[in-house]
């Protein structure tokens, strides 16, 4: 049976199967072909296979204060179906490390050559030790007609959050180290997703003033809040 003898509807939902399918897949260290995606500064990144399954080492050499790998995604991910982001990390040395898990991403219809939101994880391992590091997928609210230097001296920006990002279009990944003193060795196994999508609060059409007259930040309410002076 040929693709002509379908409906044109069911032909249209089958030739969208492969990119709703890659929309969502993270990178797949088993596959040689995510050796394409692979970049390095001041380190060597391969694909591996060892006793925990395939994965992505990282060697590190020193002369460079920020050596490390990034994955550059062919397509953006959209990961807003989900909660948590796990990626297992292995020091492969004999010395402790810090390694930083940095997620990239844009919002849809970004202009080409934008500016990504980056959130950056760090993860302290010892020698020899594994972990799996969560990272949340937090969406991130946009403000229409507000910027983040307009909430100049504050630490974060309300209603999105320090760890927020665009959940639906992330772009990349990049694990490095921050002026490390000697080589190191990391490996990055199989990346997973878990959970249902998180829950944020929209921004309020009128965001300023923040703060009602008792100081309190206005737009939220919470046990114990002062809403009178009675």
């Amino acid at each position: 049976m040929s693709l002509k003898t379908f409906p044109p509807v069911l032909c249209i939902f089958i030739a969208c199967i492969p990119s709703l399918f890659a929309a969502t897949a993270l990178p797949d260290f088993a596959d040689p072909a995510t050796a394409k995606e692979l970049s390095a500064r001041g380190a060597t990144a391969t694909l591996v296979k060892g006793d925990r399954g395939a994965a992505l080492r990282v060697e590190t050499r020193t002369g460079n204060d920020w050596p490390g790998a990034t994955i550059t995604l062919p397509a953006s991910l959209d990961l807003s179906a989900h909660g948590t982001l796990i990626i297992p990390l292995t020091n492969q040395g004999k010395e402790s490390l810090l390694v930083n898990c940095r997620t990239d991403s844009l919002p849809k219809g970004a202009p080409a050559g934008a500016a990504p939101l980056t959130r950056t994880t760090p993860v302290k391992l010892l020698a020899g030790e594994t972990k799996e590091v969560r990272i949340p997928l937090i969406p991130h609210v946009e403000i229409p007609g507000l910027k983040a230097t307009d909430f100049f001296g504050m630490r974060g920006v309300p209603f999105a959050g320090k760890n927020s990002m665009h959940v639906g279009n992330i772009t990349g990944f990049t694990f490095f180290l921050a002026k490390p003193k000697d080589a190191h060795v990391f490996e990055i196994g199989k990346m997973r997703l878990e959970g249902t999508p998180r829950v944020v609060d929209a921004a309020p059409e009128k965001v300023f003033p923040l703060i009602d007259e008792f100081g309190q930040f206005k737009h939220r309410d919470w046990p114990g809040k002062t809403h009178s002076l009675d």
